[in-house]
C-alpha cells in the first residue's frame, strides 16, 4: 500500500513551459494496489494529470487537480474511488477507459466533485478496448464545461451499469473550435476498432442549465439502447450561437426521457 497525502503541492511545470510531452503526468500509477491520494494539489500537467493505469484499490480524495490535458483517468483499474475532488482541466475532467484489451475496467465512483473543462466533464470513453462495468457519477456539480455526461464507445468493450445520478450542471461555455460545446448529454457508438454496446446506462435526478441539444446516437454496427433518463429539470439558457434544432434532445424515436421538466 502506498498512501501520498498533504497538504502540498506537485507541480510538472508543464503547460507553463510549454512542454508537450505526451507521457508526463502528475500521477501516473502503472499496476498498482491499494494505493491512497489525498489533501494535494496537482497542477501543470502536459498530459493526463492523474492516470491510473491498471491498478486496484484507489481512493482518491479532497485533490485539486489544473491540468493541461485530462484531470482523471481510472483506465483498465478496479475499485477507484474519486470523493470531494475538483478538477479544472483544458480536456476531459474524469475520462473513464480501457486501453487495454481483456482488461476491464469496474466498479467506478466519482462523487461529491467540482468539475470544469473545455472538453467532456464526466466521461466514460472513448478509448473503449475491453468491458466497463459498475461506472458511476453521483452528487456531482460541473461548471463552465464544454460537455457534460459523456458516453463515447469506439472500440467495441461494452458497457454495463453506467449511472449518472444527482449532476447539477451550472453552466456551460462555448468554446471556440469545439464542435460539440454545449452538448449536456452527449452519447454515441461509433465503430472505429469494434462494435461496443450498452448493456444499461441510467441519467437520473439531473439539473442542467442548458445552451444546446441532448444527443444520443448509435450507428449501423451498434444500435444505442437500454438508455434511462429521468427527473431531468432543464433550465433553458440563450442558445449557443448557430445551433439548428432540435434544441433539447436530438436522438431517435426509441428513446422516451421520463420526468423532464422545462423551465425558461
Amino acid at each position: 500500500q502506498l498512501t501520498l497525502a498533504g497538504p502540498g503541492t506537485i507541480d510538472c511545470n508543464g503547460v507553463h513551459s510549454g512542454s508537450t510531452g505526451k507521457h508526463i503526468h502528475n500521477i501516473n500509477a502503472v499496476s498498482s494496489t491499494r494505493l491512497v491520494l489525498k489533501d494535494l494539489l496537482f497542477r501543470d500537467s502536459p498530459s493526463w494529470a492523474i492516470h491510473i493505469d491498471r491498478c486496484t484499490n484507489v481512493n482518491v480524495q479532497r485533490l485539486k487537480v489544473f491540468s493541461g490535458p485530462d484531470g482523471f483517468d481510472p483506465d483498465s483499474s478496479e475499485v477507484v474511488t474519486l470523493d470531494g475532488v475538483f478538477v479544472q482541466s483544458l480536456d476531459d475532467g474524469v475520462a473513464v477507459k480501457t486501453r487495454t484489451a481483456g482488461r476491464v475496467t469496474s466498479n467506478v465512483v466519482v462523487k461529491n466533485s467540482i468539475v470544469s473543462t473545455r472538453k467532456s466533464a464526466l466521461k466514460i470513453g472513448t478509448e473503449s478496448l475491453s468491458f466497463f462495468y459498475n461506472v458511476s457519477f453521483v452528487h456531482n456539480e460541473l461548471v463552465d464545461v464544454d460537455r457534460g455526461i459523456v458516453l463515447y464507445g469506439y472500440d467495441g468493450g461494452h458497457i454495463h451499469h453506467a449511472l449518472w445520478e444527482d449532476i447539477t450542471m451550472m453552466s456551460f461555455y462555448d468554446y471556440p473550435h469545439e464542435s460539440h460545446a454545449g452538448l449536456w448529454i452527449d452519447f454515441e457508438l461509433v465503430h472505429r476498432k469494434g462494435s461496443s454496446h450498452v448493456n444499461s446506462a441510467v441519467i437520473k435526478n439531473i439539473t442542467a442549465h442548458v445552451i444546446w441539444n441532448a444527443i444520443f446516437r448509435g450507428c449501423s454496427a451498434a444500435q444505442l439502447d437500454n438508455v434511462h433518463v429521468s427527473d431531468v429539470n432543464i433550465v433553458v439558457e440563450n442558445p449557443k450561437p448557430g445551433v439548428g434544432q432540435p434544441y433539447l434532445f436530438d436522438c431517435g424515436p426509441d428513446v422516451k426521457p421520463n420526468g423532464v421538466q422545462i423551465q425558461q
